[in-house]
């Protein structure tokens, strides 16, 4: 490697244009990445399941976060779903227990409707409270002109 590093630095030397070519694969030689084998194979749990409850439409762009219980909160995008958002694409979610088994049904996140909600991303906290973000065409605050950022919380009641 040394023997390679004094060959670059005798072509940065010598020209401009080779100076920037033996700085760049200088750089490379240096910062090659190194790794180990993984100590742990990646398993399935289980079978693949469905997540969305509404299939009539398209379904798209999810995001999931996983709670501090071991739970996971799938969120996404879907046209013309259950729940009174019926204008165009909604933000649908659905929770699930670390056994994998549904917390409920899937429910709709946001409350704006008259236009288009995609994008969503979805954050959770180790209570498994969480917050749902997306993008919105007009909002309910003062954004009616554009697209906005609108945001949901949503609080675990114990039962």
């Amino acid at each position: 490697m040394k023997s390679r590093q004094a060959a670059l630095r005798s072509q940065f030397h010598s020209s401009r244009v080779g100076a920037k070519l033996a700085l760049t694969a200088l750089f490379l030689c240096i910062s090659t990445v190194f790794g180990t084998p993984a100590a742990h194979a990646v398993i399935p749990l289980g079978s693949e399941f469905q997540v969305n409850s509404f299939a009539p439409n398209p379904q798209g762009r999810p995001a999931v976060a996983a709670d501090g219980s071991g739970g996971l909160i799938i969120v996404w995008d879907s046209v013309n779903s259950p729940g009174s958002d019926h204008s165009g694409d909604s933000i649908q979610g659905q929770r699930y227990a670390a056994s994998g088994s549904p917390l409920g049904g899937q429910f709709q996140v946001n409350s704006f409707a008259p236009s288009q909600q995609n994008d969503p991303a979805v954050a959770a906290d180790a209570a498994g409270n969480l917050v749902v973000v997306w993008s919105s065409t007009g909002s309910l605050s003062s954004d009616q002109s554009s697209t906005s950022i609108q945001a949901q919380r949503r609080v675990v009641i114990l039962r």
